[in-house]
């Protein structure tokens, strides 16, 4: 590899060009078109709260005639230390975000020397764990990574009105996303305390569940709605984020956090009685969800993924 150079690139705020290169980088390696301007702020503010470092490697090659990308990486590899709980307590663990390679530069053993450098200062640093998630499966076995958990997407049909085995006591209070912030942090804490295999969110987390920014969509997040569920003593424990769709009468889950089964059952009922909707989809429910199991009909909701 005599014409790769491998760096870090300074995290900085505002973001330098070198940044925005790393930055379009990613999302040449994800198939998007480069970052608009009012998409940088947000990201470094992601980044700098999660502490994340931005590894690259750059191409040192020319072709006649057409300027070299010297500042331009031709691979990215973010990480940060986040946590994860054990069950036995919270472990300090590598998390790995946005590794890509171009496709002009693979087989040359660019990730093998990104991962490996990285996961020889996590062991340095005292670190036992490493964590990502993977879009292509088939590449992080041979680094010692395998499958932690799955998800399932699926879709409850609400017309009719579902039937549920209990009806759960009507404590829903709707808020705005920017004061829903401090009370699903509040609510992640008791779930990310007591959930075993729970990981620290990252910030973006925090960017697109206020509205500030939709990373996909490269816009403000429009239409969004968040409900808060609460215990007897009127204490919240139990979030969800959703936007409604008025094309196709849906509803779609952006988010859904609860303390414990009885909140996530109520929320999801709640869900469920929306006027106007005729079906909830949410991507990213647990293994171990009692919706099915709660429903009078399990067969009103439908797997539609498993990831």
């Amino acid at each position: 590899m005599s014409d790769v150079r491998f760096d870090t690139v300074p995290v900085l705020d505002p973001a330098s060009p070198q940044m925005r290169a790393w930055q379009d980088a990613v999302r040449l390696g994800f198939g998007a078109a480069d970052a608009p301007d009012e998409a940088l702020p947000h990201w470094v503010s992601d980044i700098v709260a999660d502490g994340l470092r931005l590894d690259a490697a750059f191409s040192t090659a020319t072709l006649p005639g057409v300027a070299p990308e010297l500042d331009r990486p031709v691979a990215t590899f973010g990480s940060a230390t986040l946590d994860v709980n054990t069950g036995a307590r919270h472990e300090p663990t590598l998390f790995i975000f946005d590794v890509t390679v171009r496709t002009t530069h693979r087989r040359r053993g660019i990730l093998k020397r990104l991962m490996i450098d990285a996961l020889t200062r996590a062991k340095q640093e005292g670190l036992t764990l490493a964590a990502l998630t993977a879009s292509e499966a088939t590449i992080y076995g041979r680094f010692g990574f395998g499958v932690a958990t799955r998800r399932r997407g699926v879709t409850l049909a609400t017309r009719p009105a579902p039937a549920w085995r209990r009806e759960a006591p009507p404590r829903i209070a709707l808020v705005s996303p920017a004061d829903g912030l401090a009370i699903r942090d509040a609510v992640f804490a008791r779930f990310h305390a007591t959930t075993r295999g729970s990981h620290q969110r990252p910030h973006g987390y925090t960017t697109m569940l206020s509205g500030a920014w939709d990373y996909d969509k490269d816009a403000p997040v429009s239409g969004l709605r968040v409900a808060v569920h609460t215990d007897e003593a009127g204490v919240p424990d139990g979030v969800v984020s959703y936007i409604m769709d008025e094309s196709d009468e849906s509803l779609r889950v952006w988010d859904l956090v609860a303390a414990d089964d009885a909140a996530e059952l109520s929320l999801w009922q709640f869900l469920g009685s929306i006027d106007l909707v005729q079906k909830v989809t949410w991507r990213h429910l647990r293994p171990d969800s009692p919706l099915e199991w709660a429903l009078a009909d399990p067969r009103t909701v439908t797997t539609t993924a498993v990831g």
